[in-house]
């Protein structure tokens, strides 16, 4: 059996199988064989990464074919990965920065290139692509150009939020390993009353959500009017206004959400304030 192929980056930029999926991909393998083969770009993995390591695991020689001639890399890896599995709005958007960060071997990082590739060339495409807020796949970008390995694979596996590798990521390099094995913040020296419940990052993601639901209604609405105008009395048309109802109430919801959260948020800040000026008041340093 010859040495496995390494895996290559684009195939890199998506976590594996769970231990239960890859456990239930050997047991297939070994008793029913490769079904579909490994797909090699630049002599590498492309596709097939875990059903490779699965023929190694069942001692079947792997079957590998090479990526088709025109087929471009980029957006092969990412139609068979992106949205095929359960990835997180992070994940989601760790991979696409990632995608499109990659230049094949041997080319320049210019327009040229990228036009070639077909990758997303702007953040408000590749937010598009991961199906994320602009803000998150600003976040990502930052990730893979400044953030460790380690802190890239607790996003790539999902232990971490692309918000908080951010942050981590503008820390010198050889800081970023340990924050991630202890990501707790340094104690304040006034302790303040929590807020967990409105924390910068659950607000973040409501707001996302509620971008997500208002770009849905908008789509839903969109396809409504245009079959209004053919199919009157549909049940389709019926169907399709009892799902912008429930977009609505769910948008709603979302923002009644996010404001409570607001201002949980800002009357915490309020009560730290006022300690703050008590503790100064009876002379303790804040």
């Amino acid at each position: 059996m010859r040495p496995p192929y390494a895996q290559h980056p684009l195939s890199a930029a998506f976590p594996p199988m769970s231990p239960e999926e890859f456990e239930a991909l050997v047991a297939d393998i070994s008793a029913n064989g490769q079904q579909e083969a490994i797909v090699l770009f630049e002599d590498k993995v492309l596709d097939g990464w875990n059903r490779q390591a699965a023929c190694v695991q069942a001692g079947r020689e792997p079957i590998t074919t090479p990526l088709p001639q025109g087929v471009n890399p980029v957006q092969f890896v990412m139609s068979r990965n992106l949205h095929r599995r359960h990835l997180s709005a992070s994940q989601r958007a760790l991979a696409v920065a990632a995608c499109a960060s990659w230049r094949p071997v041997g080319r320049p990082a210019n327009a040229a290139t990228v036009a070639a590739l077909h990758a997303p060339s702007t953040v408000a495409e590749a937010a598009e692509e991961a199906g994320v807020g602009v803000r998150t796949m600003e976040r990502a970008k930052k990730v893979v150009k400044d953030a460790a390995a380690e802190v890239i694979e607790a996003v790539r596996t999902g232990s971490m939020t692309v918000d908080k590798a951010a942050d981590i990521a503008a820390l010198p390099k050889e800081e970023q390993a340990e924050a991630v094995a202890a990501p707790a913040a340094k104690p304040a020296k006034a302790k303040a009353p929590k807020a967990d419940a409105a924390s910068a990052e659950e607000v973040a993601d409501l707001r996302a959500q509620l971008a997500e639901m208002a770009r849905n209604l908008e789509e839903t609405m969109a396809d409504n009017a245009t079959m209004a105008a053919v199919f009157e009395a549909d049940d389709k048309l019926a169907e399709a206004m009892k799902e912008i109802t429930k977009l609505r109430a769910q948008v709603s919801t979302l923002t009644e959400r996010n404001n409570g959260l607001m201002a949980e948020k800002n009357a915490a800040i309020r009560q730290a304030k006022a300690a703050q000026k008590k503790l100064q008041a009876a002379g303790v340093a804040a």
